[in-house]
């Protein structure tokens, strides 16, 4: 095995990466999300991101694309989340929204009370719609980590949740109005006409009433609520839209808000729910304009893309590839003749914007730039894969393996969650965290991104086999994954290491104390107790939904399926991460197994970032967290960097060669 390298050592790997990668793209916009076209296709709208460099963190900026010459357009705003209204762009920034025409000049500036969600406009042109999430300083579930924010005493008074709730803005006066939610939390909507809305709402405030939401039409005039679908087996509403009276939205069993994939659900003006032949997509995303509704997917490994009569349920793909659309899930805008926009990208493709029709897909915008080129200038290949788990259950996987033969080092990666997918994505990235397989490669390692029971794109009966069995059957899944790849000489069995954020990092976490197969972890963002998590996190209703068990329940499944339980067996090296202002998995779950291992004498490394939440995003936390991330595996597994030196040493024996000549 190679010799380990040191902090600073790795720390170089990491920055000269970056730099070959990401600098050619500094004060231009290298990526383009939550992408929404203009009724009539001529404009896209969407959030660029602008880096700087990897000291600082990166900006946000509004992106206007002229689709006809593919020109784009810079806004200097920030903002979370756009919409169209007729030619109007609403943009929401912090707890405002902006108005805007299809050039980007600002026409009103509307401030809320509260932070925007999210935005929708109505087909008129007249007014936008805003979700407002109000403060909650009186609450722990959503306040900051104590003493990461300010040095004064936090006060959480158990006065009473305010729900989000519905913001009406008129976009020719800027005048907006607060609609009578009745108490109720309201999660996304969009409009049915300029009276009415359809709406995803619980009957309860708190992030973990999402699990137990439902379909209603809201009168914008009179604020009646009528209540039109609910979810059956506890699944969960997505994506609600309306098209000619009737309405559409996606229904699966998920384990987080903002990444669900599943059935299309059309209810209809007298009141019946039909379930849509969708050729077994798991749709992830709807999007409507006129007439048109548009429509985005995963089948298995593959993403897919068409459109749906809403008169007749009848889903028509227009496109379907291994190319995948960007987003936690994939995602795409329809335009009133039906085409789908979207960001394209793959894991040897730079993202693009395209527009898809008639199984076409033309690139409006490319934003490619030289970085994208050196990041595969070590030759690393991807490959997808599927065997046989051990109850001959069909899994899948992608591997992005080193140039060269193997057998090579391995690390496993495994997806959040557990309703989550890796797909063929730029540098197999995931979620907001900065896709590093590359750089793996060009040090040698191959990294495994499985698929386990639980994940997106196989169907609901799939997802449904993780309920009531996390770190069971999926342990063997991705078990099996890597015995096929050690019985193929791709992988040496004995230099491996397991990662993981969230429910991957309970994964991870799992293999750390369960099993001798693996020469380190790297858990991030993981839960160790499922107790203490139940009772800690802000969502609760999340460890109910897939423990399927009573936390009061002695020696049951909260207690069982805890990596922490089983501590007394663990030998495995672990590195742990977290964010100081985690709720979802808060970090004294990281510090709980690091303290654990540390008084068994299991080497191991704890890593807090005070700016982060769940999981390690942007710049500058990611360059230590790749850094500290490569120390281990050098430690462990052991890394090869290019021609066999660091950077610097590479630099000291160019100085030396060129003294001697």
């Amino acid at each position: 095995m190679p010799h380990a390298l040191n902090y600073d050592a790795c720390r170089e790997l990491v920055e000269e990466w970056l730099h070959r990668t990401e600098s050619p793209a500094y004060g231009h916009v290298s990526r383009l999300g939550s992408v929404r076209v203009s009724p009539d296709g001529a404009t896209v709208a969407g959030i660029g991101t602008i880096l700087t460099g990897i000291a600082e963190p990166a900006r946000s900026a509004l992106c206007l694309v002229d689709v006809s010459r593919g020109d784009l357009t810079l806004v200097d705003l920030e903002p979370q989340s756009v919409a169209w209204a007729g030619h109007v762009v609403a943009v929401g920034s912090g707890t405002s929204v902006v108005i805007c025409d299809e050039k980007g000049r600002q026409a009103h500036r509307v401030q809320l009370p509260g932070r925007v969600e999210n935005v929708a406009g109505a087909r008129s042109g007249r007014h936008v719609l805003a979700v407002v999430a109000p403060a909650q300083d009186d609450h722990y579930d959503l306040s900051p980590a104590t003493g990461c924010a300010d040095t004064a005493p936090l006060a959480f008074l158990g006065n009473a949740q305010r729900p989000r709730e519905l913001v009406v803005i008129d976009t020719v006066t800027g005048q907006h109005r607060t609609l009578d939610g009745q108490g109720r939390n309201i999660w996304e909507a969009s409009w049915i006409d300029d009276d009415s809305v359809v709406a995803v709402i619980s009957d309860r405030p708190g992030e973990g009433a999402w699990y137990d939401a439902y379909l209603a039409v809201i009168d914008t005039d009179n604020g009646t609520i009528q209540t039109r679908y609910r979810p059956v087996d506890r699944r969960q509403l997505s994506c609600p839209v309306s098209v000619d009276g009737h309405l559409l939205v996606i229904e699966s069993i998920s384990s987080d808000r903002g990444v669900v994939a599943g059935d299309v659900i059309r209810v209809d003006p007298w009141g019946e729910s039909v379930r849509l032949d969708t050729e077994n997509v798991d749709v992830s995303c709807l999007s409507s304009a006129g007439d048109a509704v548009g429509y985005v997917g995963l089948r298995g490994l593959t993403t897919v893309a068409g459109t749906i009569d809403a008169a007749t349920g009848r889903c028509r793909p227009l496109w379907s590839g291994s190319e995948t659309l960007t987003g936690w899930t994939p995602e795409g805008s329809v335009d009133v003749d039906g085409r789908i926009y979207g960001i394209a990208e793959s894991f040897h493709r730079y993202p693009r914007l395209v527009r898809i029709h008639a199984d076409r897909v033309h690139t409006v915008h490319d934003l490619s730039h030289p970085g994208a080129e050196a990041h595969l200038a070590a030759g690393q290949r991807l490959r997808s894969l599927s065997w046989p788990a051990p109850d001959g259950l069909t899994i899948e996987g992608l591997l992005v393996l080193p140039a060269g033969q193997g057998p090579f080092p391995l690390l496993l990666n495994v997806h959040g969650g557990p309703v989550s997918a890796w797909r063929n994505r730029w540098g197999m990235a995931h979620g907001t965290r900065h896709p590093y397989a590359g750089l793996l490669a060009e040090l040698g390692v191959a990294s495994l991104h499985v698929n386990p029971r639980g994940s997106l794109g196989r169907g609901q009966d799939f997802i449904d086999r993780v309920r009531g069995d996390m770190v069971g059957l999926d342990v063997e899944d991705l078990m099996s994954g890597v015995d096929r790849l050690i019985e193929e000489a791709l992988v040496d069995g004995t230099r491996m290491a397991v990662t993981g954020n969230s429910y991957g990092g309970l994964m991870s976490a799992w293999l750390a104390a369960r099993s001798t197969r693996f020469a380190a972890a790297i858990p991030t963002s993981p839960v160790v107790d499922c107790v203490s998590q139940h009772y800690t996190s802000n969502i609760p209703e999340f460890d109910e939904l897939f423990l399927q068990d009573a936390v009061a329940h002695p020696g049951g499944e909260y207690w069982s399926r805890s990596p922490l339980t089983h501590i007394d067996g663990a030998t495995t090296p672990t590195l742990l991460t977290a964010g100081l202002l985690d709720k979802t998995t808060p970090p004294d779950q990281a510090v709980m197994f690091h303290q654990a291992l540390r008084r068994k004498g299991v080497p191991t490394e704890l890593v807090l970032y005070p700016r982060q939440g769940h999981g390690v995003s942007g710049f500058p936390d990611s360059t230590d967290f790749l850094a500290h991330l490569l120390k281990w595996l050098s430690r462990y597994i052991g890394l090869q960097p290019a021609r066999g030196r660091t950077p610097s040493q590479r630099r000291e024996a160019t100085s030396a060669e060129n003294a001697l000549s």
